[in-house]
């Protein structure tokens, strides 16, 4: 089970340290809003995350993210638009390891 949250969560929690911190940027929080409606979700539901995969399977393509995620700097690493094709397939999210790990 998973809960939408509005704000900082675990990975930005995970933010490298001096580095500039922008997960409490408004732009965020409209890119969150978007991504949310899309799914037909809102802050504080509690969901299993295969019914999130579900719904992103049905109303999300990779290439949305170009347009929802248009200014975001971390856009340009492809992951989130891999993570949606992975959804979409069947495949699930890529595993992260943790830091130090290879």
């Amino acid at each position: 089970m998973i809960q939408i949250i509005k704000g900082p969560d675990y990975l930005c929690a995970k933010f490298p340290e001096g580095q500039p911190y922008h997960c409490e940027d408004d732009g965020i929080y409209v890119r969150d809003s978007e991504i949310l409606r899309r799914l037909g979700l809102k802050v504080s539901d509690v969901l299993p995350w295969r019914e999130v995969e579900r719904r992103i399977r049905l109303n999300v393509v990779p290439g949305d993210i170009a347009v929802v995620c248009e200014t975001c700097s971390w856009r340009s690493y492809g992951f989130c638009e891999e993570g949606v094709e992975g959804v979409i397939e069947s495949n699930g999210l890529r595993k992260v390891l943790p830091s130090g790990t290879d």
